[in-house]
């Protein structure tokens, strides 16, 4: 989902775009193979390598301030992260 929140959103850059978009391939591309086999070390190496290209692209596009909200509404009201 972090992929493609920051590969949306206004305030992205050339480098959140990028790092979203090669999230989202390496995400996309594995996300199955996990789940039907969860000791694949490629897949899960592939999906560990796509979340933190996710997060980074999260950084570069300025979502931080919206993101750390998510904590607090969470312990707060509730909230699950991502409504």
């Amino acid at each position: 989902m972090h992929a493609i929140e920051t590969a949306v959103t206004k305030p992205r850059t050339p480098h959140s775009r990028l790092f979203s978009h090669e999230a989202f391939r390496l995400l996309s591309a594995n996300f199955s193979r996990v789940l039907e086999n969860p000791t694949d070390i490629e897949a899960r190496e592939a999906m560990l390598l796509g979340a933190t290209w996710a997060g980074l692209a999260i950084e570069y596009s300025m979502l931080g301030i919206a993101h750390s909200l998510a904590n607090p509404l969470t312990a707060h009201f509730g909230v699950v992260h991502g409504q």
